[in-house]
């Protein structure tokens, strides 16, 4: 709104209602720039690294301490490693160990919503200290009788707990003979989570309740606490033995082996939420039943595989691979399931002595490969572990007495669900130029998958949500550039590398569930046949049949069209990454850059935006009435007639508010999704020996400068947030709202000394 200076006359203004006594609620009617950034504090990651190597060992430890955006949010994490090898003859023994310990306290809930919700000529960062009872930042005084204090959402609900995470590894490798090896490798990971959440009781004053008629003071909150505990271990298991050989001009080399990986799980949760003394945090101390889960699951998978590979002069190789796996979370008919590939590479410029002895040419090498690989993407979870049949649980309420009941899931699984696979195809070559200060290697694929594993969208009157299925069928194909020139430029002391990569992507939907024409998979992401994986699917404007959209000749406001629209895909179809790097005596400068495009996102929090008047778009006329963009009206007749004088009834909140009029037209909030995006600079200076002479015992030592996500350059049809930001990290992607913060942008130093 600044670019309508008056609106803002910098009088001071009463907000809310007087506080007890009479005095007034002021605040400065001037826009303020970092009144809701302010909000978000700076956050700070230290972290400290120690290692001592020897000939066969290595010995290491880190501390990081972070303080999040989120005033009050703190983690530590600290790393023990301790990695050894040692050879007996022709026994090779190799241990090594990872111990981390995590302790956080994290706010439970976001108060993206409640910042949404102020407007910005407060300053909000005055509300900060809620719990002194006569602030007016207490929420018996809070200005907004409609939404409470983001300090107090984020302080009143945390989240804190002590992750122990250990690692532990023994690989052992015997030579047998000259052409024979036996390896085995074994690997544990055990895991325990120990979580609180507990939320903080309120008890809203007279005033509160009486006076001001605050909305979001009708009922006072009660004390929660909610203890849970998360028991992890996966088991590796792998043998495998390997042989090689060479007959005159042939070498082959051969591997066969087997694998094992078991997956064991507990969870327990206990809460309860109306804790009889507001103070303490534990849930025995409660009136009322308490709220108890309990879940565990254990899968295992077990595989072979072999390996074959053939080699002719060192320039020729074809290799041969096939693979069986087994796997507990499908079911017995189909547990089984076997995947094959092949790949041959020809060394040019060792084969052809035209090349060879190229002045211009230094490496030549074409390849390609055909093949075939399963996966079952059902989750490593319980969700992974019980996808065969429906599941029922303690329905909430109960048991009642000595009533028990249950419910169903919300999804429908699936008893005869298969492996999903990719059958691929790759073609490439290796090129190495002017003494291999030029690389190109170029590569081009096509993937079928088959039998993809999704959660579709069912009807809500079949009492459910979504149904898993194998369903669909799509292709993969792409373009992929990797370019280096080392160096680009060398003049002396300095030098100039440059790294590019290309990827040119895109999709086609073959087939889906049961022969129908699109599904839906959730977050408005659809695979319809003939189009990319996924397109979006929202609601959009009546419009006319040349595109325009239809508004009402009386009030000037334009209707939802109550059939949804396809619109774009939301998967990159480019991605362009570019790695500059300057060396100039002991100083580097590194930088890290990247686009991607051919895509849309959708914004929900977009419209959270309109709703409380905080969008740019929402200020696009000033608060005034205006005539819609590219519309037309109906003149009576049946004809469209474009309009040219027809204002909205309303230019406020009474039209962005409204959902069939704005909010509720998705297409309103879809934008482009491609971003250039600098990822991080860094300037790294290593100290001269010079200098290190003078210093008896540091052999080396260096300081460094970083920042990451520096900059993010958008199109102007993305007025809201970092397209990369997601709801979902699954399938269905290319949809932000209010639940995630904002993104962050990192600044940091290193300094480096080595004994």
């Amino acid at each position: 709104n600044q670019q309508y200076g008056d609106a803002f006359d910098g009088s001071m203004r009463e907000i809310g209602h007087p506080l007890p006594g009479g005095k007034a609620q002021m605040e400065q009617y001037s826009y303020k720039k970092r009144g809701r950034l302010d909000f978000f504090e700076t956050g700070a990651t230290v972290q400290t690294d120690v290692s001592y190597s020897a000939k066969n060992f290595l010995l290491s430890a880190q501390d990081a301490k972070i303080t999040g955006t989120l005033g009050g949010d703190k983690n530590r994490r600290t790393t023990f490693r301790f990695n050894a090898t040692n050879e007996y003859g022709r026994l090779t023994t190799n241990f090594n160990v990872t111990y981390t310990r995590q302790q956080y306290n994290v706010a439970a809930q976001s108060p993206y919503w409640e910042v949404f919700n102020t407007a910005g000529w407060i300053d909000l960062k005055k509300y900060k200290n809620w719990r002194d009872t006569a602030s007016e930042a207490n929420p018996n005084y809070y200005y907004n009788e409609y939404y409470q204090n983001p300090y107090f959402i984020k302080d009143r609900i945390r989240t804190s707990g002590l992750k122990d995470d250990l690692f532990a590894q023994v690989v052992l490798g015997l030579k047998v003979t000259n052409w024979l090896s036996l390896n085995y490798r074994a690997s544990t990971n055990s895991r325990g989570d120990d979580e609180r959440t507990t939320t903080e009781a309120f008890t809203f004053n007279d005033y509160a309740h009486n006076v001001t008629h605050k909305y979001n003071a009708s009922t006072d909150l009660k004390a929660g606490v909610n203890d849970q505990t998360t028991k992890f271990n996966r088991l590796n298991s792998e043998v495998y033995v390997n042989a090689e050989g060479s007959f005159g001009d042939f070498t082959v080399n051969g591997l066969l082996g087997q694998s094992f990986r078991q997956d064991r799980n507990r969870f327990v949760a206990v809460g309860g939420g109306n804790l009889i003394i507001p103070t303490l945090f534990n849930v025995s101390n409660r009136t009322g039943e308490a709220g108890a889960v309990a879940t565990q699951y254990q899968t295992r998978t077990i595989g072979a595989y072999g390996q074959l590979t053939f080699g002719f002069k060192r320039w020729a190789f074809l290799e041969v691979t096939g693979r069986n796996d087994w796997d507990s979370r499908l079911p017995q008919a189909n547990r089984s399931f076997f995947y094959p590939g092949a790949n041959a590479s020809v060394v040019l410029s060792d084969a052809l002595p035209a090349i060879k002895n190229s002045r211009l040419i230094n490496y030549l090498k074409v390849r390609g490969s055909i093949s075939k690989s399963g996966n079952v993407n059902l989750g490593t979870g319980f969700g992974g572990a019980y996808r065969l049949e429906n599941n029922y649980f303690i329905a909430p309420g109960f048991p009642y007495g000595n009533l028990p009941g249950f419910q169903g899931s919300t999804g429908v699984n699936n008893p005869e669900i298969k492996p999903e696979f990719v059958n691929s195809k790759e073609l490439g070559f290796e090129i190495a130029l002017l003494k291999s200060r030029v690389n190109l290697e170029v590569t081009g694929y096509l993937q079928n998958n088959t039998n993809q594993i999704l959660d579709v969208q069912v009807s809500r009157g079949t009492g459910v949500n979504n149904a898993t299925v194998n369903a669909a069928d799509f292709d993969n194909k792409g373009l992929e550039f990797d370019l280096r020139l080392t160096p680009l430029v060398n003049l002396g002391d300095v030098r100039f590398d440059f790294k590019g990569n290309l990827s040119l992507m895109d999709s086609r939907i073959n087939s889906v569930y049961q022969g129908l024409e699109e599904i839906g998979i959730g977050n408005a992401n659809f695979a319809i046949v003939g189009y990319p994986a996924f397109m979006f699917k929202l609601t959009d404007y009546k419009r006319d049949p040349e595109g325009r959209v239809i508004v009402d000749r009386l009030t000037g406001y334009p209707s939802l069209d109550p059939n949804v629209k396809m619109f774009g895909n939301t998967m990159a179809k480019t991605i362009l990454g570019v790695t500059p790097s300057i060396v100039w005596k002991g100083l580097t400068l590194n930088v890290t850059a990247d686009y991607r495009g051919g895509h849309q996102v959708y914004h929900g929090i977009g419209e959270n935006m309109d709703f409380t008047g905080s969008s740019a778009r929402s200020g696009t006329n000033g608060r005034q009435r205006f005539i819609v963009p590219n519309s037309v009206y109906d003149d009576g007749t049946g004809k469209y007639v474009p309009n040219t004088s027809i204002l909205t009834a309303n230019g406020g909140y009474g039209f962005y508010e409204a959902t069939n009029t704005n909010r509720g037209i998705q297409s309103n909030y879809l934008s482009s999704a491609a971003a250039w995006k600098i990822r991080e600079i860094a300037l790294i200076y290593e100290l001269p020996s010079s200098i290190l002479r003078n210093l008896r015992f540091v052999k080396k030592s260096s300081v460094s400068l970083t920042g990451r996500n520096l900059f993010t350059f958008l199109p102007k049809s993305n007025q809201w947030t970092d397209p990369e930001f997601n709801t979902s990290t699954g399938n269905a992607l290319g949809v932000n709202n209010n639940s995630i913060l904002p993104p962050n942008r990192l600044y940091g130093f290193n300094i480096m000394f080595g004994f």
